[in-house]
């Protein structure tokens, strides 16, 4: 007769919660390197595709050549003439604006400041540094809730610091590109010669997807929070 051992489910449990610990672990700590390190490209001018989100006020028509805006007494490579349009003393006809497409309108930066690169940069590294940072707060919370005590002291406020941490990371990456296109306009660090004054204007891009992460969080903190009074509440009963 043969005997077999069966491995009781609570340690296959702790190996399962502990496998996922340590995943999150790492990704956490992957997403804050991975963060640094774009921040740090940005800074040394390692990575040369800095661009900010920008608004065209000028009377623009897409040509060959780029995006040229209108000026009196020049025609478009079709024969139209576009009004308003600009002096020839604001603008030589046929020059095209240093603005490119990518999905929206762009202002590619040359010879920016460290502080100006790392703005323009901001959407790379500051979500890379939140959700590494919120990974880090939420590993006791995956512990407590693979260990059967969700309501576990400390539980709500390391959730409401996961989600304060993603609101900072978005907020940062939202607000930074549309100061460095601010700063990269007033200070004509762009590609080409100067433009006249109001023709680009800064424009604010937020992406949404983070806020529903930071809703998530907090909608769980905040039951975690009423969990733990009820859990204290019980305790003190018995």
């Amino acid at each position: 007769m043969s005997l077999t051992t069966t491995e009781p489910p609570t340690t296959r449990r702790h190996v399962g919660s502990g496998v996922l610990v340590g995943i999150l672990a790492v990704l956490g700590a992957a997403g804050i390197l991975l963060g640094l390190v774009a921040a740090a490209q940005a800074i040394l001018g390692l990575d040369g595709g800095w661009l900010v989100p920008v608004t065209i006020r000028a009377v623009p028509s897409w040509t060959e050549i780029g995006l040229v805006p209108s000026v009196e007494g020049f025609a478009f490579p079709d024969g139209s003439f576009a009004s308003p349009a600009a002096s020839p003393a604001d603008w030589t006809g046929g020059q095209p604006l240093p603005v490119v497409r990518t999905g929206a309108l762009a202002l590619p930066l040359a010879a920016a400041a460290p502080i100006v690169r790392l703005a323009a940069c901001a959407p790379h590294w500051t979500l890379l540094l939140a959700g590494g940072l919120a990974a880090i707060a939420l590993v006791p919370v995956v512990r407590s809730y693979a260990a059967t005590r969700p309501f576990a002291p400390g539980t709500a406020r390391r959730l409401a610091v996961a989600a304060a941490v993603v609101a900072t990371g978005w907020s940062l990456a939202t607000l930074l590109p549309w100061l460095a296109a601010r700063a990269a306009i007033d200070g004509h660090m762009y590609e080409g010669r100067t433009l006249p004054s109001g023709w680009i204007a800064p424009h604010l891009q937020p992406v949404w997807w983070p806020l529903v992460v930071v809703v998530l969080l907090a909608g769980v903190a905040s039951a975690s929070r009423r969990g733990e009074r009820l859990t204290n509440d019980t305790e003190g009963l018995v």
